[in-house]
């Protein structure tokens, strides 16, 4: 379900480490039985289509939401008494803090590593990330992210992010 939340799946392109593809869709099977997850649509497949699967409307009461909404609260009311500028420093700073709270694991990793250890904490903190390389450039892409909902009207709860 977790790598349901980044885009629709298939089988075929549900896991490396799933056990095979038969496993993978007994699992399915289980999860649209209690609407976990839904057939989102068809991709051509090399000798047959391939079913797309996404996730179901009963799957959204499994991840936190009340993040987004306490951070919004927050924002609205630190807005109102501070100056934008302090906003954004205090928000750099919290982001630093959480960062911090895991620098002593990433000393001496790789930069993979680095990365994996920053998507599993934004994991932790109840949302999903996932990690490209286009055109050269690395991208990090928020998915579910638990203070969207107050990334609307305040933009600076984005600076909130670890700097991992």
């Amino acid at each position: 379900m977790d790598l349901l939340r980044t885009r629709d799946r298939t089988v075929n392109n549900s896991q490396k480490s799933a056990p095979d593809d038969n496993a993978v869709r007994a699992h399915l099977a289980s999860l649209e039985r209690d609407r976990l997850v839904v057939h989102s649509g068809m991709k051509p497949g090399f000798r047959k289509p391939h079913t797309t699967y996404a996730l179901g409307s009963e799957a959204e009461q499994l991840f936190p939401k009340a993040y987004g909404r306490l951070v919004s609260l927050l924002m609205s009311i630190f807005s109102r008494q501070v100056e934008p500028r302090n906003l954004r420093a205090g928000m750099r700073a919290a982001g630093r803090k959480v960062a911090g709270e895991h620098l002593h694991d990433l000393r001496g990793k790789t930069r993979q590593q680095r990365i994996d250890a920053a998507l599993g904490i934004f994991k932790e903190l109840g949302g999903s990330a996932s990690f490209k390389e286009e055109d050269g450039k690395h991208f990090i892409y928020g998915n579910g992210c638990p203070i969207a909902a107050a990334t609307a009207n305040h933009p600076e709860a984005c600076l909130l992010r670890s700097r991992c």
